[in-house]
């Protein structure tokens, strides 16, 4: 595979055509689905090393570039891809190492099991949500809320880390509702992001002098990562 660029073009598109059972893909639109069918990969340590790494791909890598030294030493010792210290251009040295790699299916399966450990392909979501900086927004909690906050309350995933893990009645959660909204000892609070894509709620007490918050998301909307920003705000 090749981008369309590639100065030796040419040269890899005759070599491919005369030689049986090779194809070259040049400026592949569906690498993702051609790195998942193959089954050993052979290549640069630069970033295709990630992706790679997110499909499972066992692989031979080589750092063809000053850059790709410190990533291929790195991946190599934590058993990201086979990282042989070889000339990459001596014919006999790579297709021994590659005969070692395809005779070898625990070595492929380990190193397959442990790229798709270490790379999860959500990389690119976790840097927006750091650039777009969405704000999120405070307001206080009323009666209105008891629905939500009820089924929130009562979702299995929540009594499961619950002291109490028994299912609450409505009636008496109204009841708590009421008495925690009329103390003024506590502030009950609903966060949210402007996007909508997660609520969260804040219990506020304050023993003496020192407040005590603790914030959950709501089961139905994932806070998919913004537990963190939902912390400054409270503070």
């Amino acid at each position: 595979m090749i981008g369309a660029a590639h100065p030796q073009r040419a040269v890899l598109e005759a070599r491919c055509a005369a030689r049986p059972r090779t194809t070259l893909h040049v400026q592949a639109a569906n690498m993702a689905e051609l790195i998942a069918a193959a089954d050993v990969g052979i290549g640069a340590a630069g970033v295709a090393t990630w992706e790679r790494c997110a499909l499972g791909l066992p692989a031979l890598a080589f750092a063809v570039a000053a850059n790709q030294q410190a990533l291929w030493r790195d991946a190599a010792r934590e058993g990201l891809l086979l990282g042989p210290a070889i000339d990459a251009c001596d014919p006999s040295a790579l297709a021994q190492q590659l005969r070692a790699l395809v005779d070898n299916p625990a070595l492929r399966a380990h190193l397959a099991r442990r790229g798709l450990e270490t790379v999860d392909a959500l990389g690119a979501a976790r840097v927006a949500r750091v650039l777009l900086q969405p704000e999120v927004v405070v307001r206080a909690a009323t009666e209105a809320d008891a629905r939500d906050l009820f089924e929130w309350r009562n979702a299995p995933e929540v009594r499961r880390f619950s002291r109490n893990d028994a299912p609450i009645a409505w009636d008496d959660h109204r009841r708590w509702l009421a008495a925690t909204l009329a103390d003024s000892r506590s502030a009950c609070c609903w966060w949210e992001a402007p996007l909508g894509r997660w609520w969260a709620s804040c219990a506020t007490t304050w023993p003496g002098a020192k407040p005590k918050c603790r914030s959950i998301s709501l089961p139905a909307r994932p806070a998919a990562g913004w537990g963190g920003r939902v912390d400054v705000a409270e503070r």
